[in-house]
């Protein structure tokens, strides 16, 4: 979608799409930074730059911009809330960046990747630019579809929990799949990556996972986004050693 020319389209209709890696990768963000985030990835229009893959894309061509107006229409807030949450959540984003791990045969290996390269805050007009990291465009650019996560950003503006939001975008992983609409979705994670992927404190134990984690963001998106969740623990002797979600798409509601 070319945004900057279709002056009709409305933000809820945009699309997010992200790779695998970034959707099961730690996000490290606030749920503020999280909308501010997926509004530039929405209005990043990666068809247009398909064709730079292999090469580093010019800055002026990964620089998006989002207004105060845009933020509180899109989440149904107040404006001098829309004009604090851009001003305090891009505050930070040096300090943030997508985290992916891997195991090895010498141990971890840990790969950081900052979000964004810069970041210009208006005071008089109320807008934010960010330009995105060299290193994550790639992860927003895509030929196949089978390569990334896609869901509306619509599906999203009533989650007010980092937690739902990130579950929910495991689920997007699965939605798009070339199953049949109705067909059940299977998503059958370890603990561990479970963990991983909602940066969860390390003192969290299963039970506290299950309580503040699980069973809220399920809540969560069966009251807002009308999409029932099931899942069960998966235990390996004692001890829980993964986790499975089901769920069927609804092409009605146009989420994904």
């Amino acid at each position: 979608m070319e945004v900057a020319e279709n002056k009709e389209y409305k933000m809820t209709d945009l699309q997010i799409s992200i790779s695998h890696a970034i959707t099961r990768a730690a996000h490290g963000l606030t749920l503020v930074e999280k909308r501010i985030v997926a509004l530039f990835i929405a209005k990043f229009d990666n068809s247009k730059h398909r064709k730079a893959l292999g090469r580093v894309i010019p800055v002026q061509d990964a620089t998006i911009r989002i207004t105060a107006a845009e933020y509180s229409e899109t989440f149904d807030i107040p404006m001098n809330i829309a004009y604090r949450d851009l001003l305090k959540g891009t505050d930070k984003f040096f300090d943030r960046y997508w985290r992916v791990i891997q195991d090895t045969p010498k141990g971890k290996k840990e790969f950081k990747y900052n979000w964004l390269e810069g970041v210009v805050y208006h005071h008089g007009e109320g807008w934010v630019e960010a330009t995105f990291g060299q290193k994550t465009i790639p992860h927003l650019v895509f030929s196949l579809k089978d390569q990334y996560t896609k869901y509306k950003l619509k599906s999203t503006v009533a989650l007010t929990s980092g937690y739902s939001w990130r579950l929910w975008e495991l689920m997007a992983q699965f939605a798009n799949t070339k199953k049949p609409a109705n067909e059940e979705r299977l998503i059958r994670i370890s603990l561990k990556d479970f963990r991983h992927a909602m940066d969860t404190p390390k003192s969290y134990k299963y039970s506290q996972i299950r309580q503040k984690v699980i069973e809220p963001a399920i809540e969560q998106i069966l009251t807002q986004n009308e999409i029932d969740v099931t899942w069960r623990a998966i235990k390996k002797g004692r001890s829980v050693d993964s986790l499975e979600f089901k769920f069927k798409p609804c092409d009605q509601l146009n989420l994904f």
